[in-house]
């Protein structure tokens, strides 16, 4: 919701320059900003059409750079990318080097699954993991294993052909996936 009015107040610029954007003029992109802000306040989750006013190349971007407020609509598309993994428990990390996948974590019912390049995990959804699963940063911090594709160090997510990894054994038994990132770091990515 913050994240639409905010939109929406970008929107309402005076000097807004409408001719690269399909809205075609300010009163048609506000009242599509209205109504799906006020599905948002009924408690609508559904969040598809306004997904497509912040793709790239999309109506809110084409007018935020033509307007001058485009650094304005990356930060706002961050955010809304963010409260929509959080709002369907469904993230996707993506490898900072090649924009693969690196990881995903998804929340069905009270259980948490992440799936990478070292396996899957499965444990009980907890509020903060629901509330961080689009940071990885935050997620590292609640159970690094919750992301072994994450490199605290470069702050930065990586897939698995930009990770070394090391299997780890301790009397004949598989102990634990160790990991070294492309810019040298190393960590354990998963016991």
């Amino acid at each position: 919701m913050d994240v639409m009015l905010e939109v929406r107040r970008l929107v309402a610029l005076p000097d807004n320059d409408f001719s690269w954007s399909s809205f075609g003029d300010q009163y048609t992109a506000l009242r599509e900003l209205d109504t799906h802000i006020e599905r948002l306040r009924e408690g609508s989750t559904k969040t598809g059409g306004m997904s497509l006013l912040f793709a790239p190349t999309g109506p809110i971007q084409e007018l935020a750079v033509s307007s001058g407020w485009g650094d304005e609509f990356v930060e706002l598309a961050y955010r809304y990318e963010i409260g929509c993994a959080v709002l369907h428990g469904d993230a996707v990390h993506f490898c900072s080097v090649c924009g693969r996948e690196a990881g995903r974590l998804q929340v069905e019912g009270d259980e948490l699954r992440r799936t990478s390049f070292t396996s899957t995990l499965t444990q009980a959804a907890t509020d903060d993991v629901r509330a961080a699963i689009a940071d990885a940063a935050a997620l590292y911090t609640l159970d690094p294993e919750l992301v072994p594709f994450y490199c605290p160090d470069c702050d930065a997510a990586y897939c698995d052909a930009h990770w070394r990894r090391e299997d780890v054994f301790e009397d004949g038994l598989h102990d634990s996936i160790r990991g070294t990132c492309p810019q040298g770091h190393e960590r354990m990515l998963e016991d």
